[in-house]
């Protein structure tokens, strides 16, 4: 989904590849806003020519010693309207206690469908390690009642929700719900599912659609 969402915004012209940033701006660190009380983080940042920033690659640096503990590269986001400082954010991703961090990745536009990069803390090794799908969600919501949500829209009919938990360590889909118009729009499917007995168990519901969708 992230790749076919990515593709289509670059072809809208929603957003810019980092290698396709202005050629004056050949790249630059910049110190950005969030920490932790171990680590403060430089983002390797293209800025186009309309103000577009996007990160490229991170240094994780040691508040008491400013040594460089970690590099993070092959990010490769997407440009997008945000401030360049504010490209990396902290947060306690899978609830363990320890800080983790998400860099802005990709803007989907109209969708909005934006995504980010997460790198989860491993305390063994003191290091950042990227978890690839939480990576491939769009609209990551961490809750405070522990739960992770995701939505998309693919088109003005079309929306999905899905709401997953870390269980035993493992990001587990434990409920969801889309709802679309069919090819033919004389209807509104609706799709809810919910973890049951260790299984997604799914109901579909129809109904009929207002008049300005169906075309009728």
């Amino acid at each position: 989904m992230r790749v076919a969402i990515a593709m289509a915004a670059l072809a809208a012209g929603w957003v810019t590849p980092a290698c396709a940033q202005d050629e004056a701006d050949a790249g630059r660190w910049v110190v950005q806003q969030a920490s932790t009380p171990d680590h403060r983080f430089r983002v390797w940042t293209f800025v186009s020519r309309d103000a577009l920033a996007a990160a490229d690659k991170v240094e994780v640096v040691h508040r008491a010693t400013g040594v460089v503990v970690q590099h993070i590269d092959g990010i490769g986001g997407m440009g997008m309207h945000r401030a360049a400082e504010t490209l990396l954010h902290v947060v306690d991703v899978n609830f363990d206690g320890h800080p983790d961090l998400s860099v802005a990745a990709g803007d989907g536009g109209a969708g909005p469908n934006n995504t980010d990069n997460f790198y989860l803390y491993d305390p063994r090794t003191r290091q950042y390690v990227f978890h690839e799908v939480l990576s491939s969600l769009t609209q990551v919501v961490i809750n405070p009642d522990h739960s992770i949500t995701s939505s998309s829209r693919g088109s003005c009919c079309s929306h999905l929700s899905e709401t997953y938990r870390f269980v035993g360590g493992q990001l587990t889909l434990v409920a969801s719900w889309e709802e679309s118009l069919t090819a033919d729009g004389a209807w509104i499917e609706t799709t809810t599912g919910r973890l049951r007995g260790g299984k997604m168990r799914y109901q579909v519901k129809r109904r009929r659609p207002p008049a300005e969708l169906s075309g009728r």
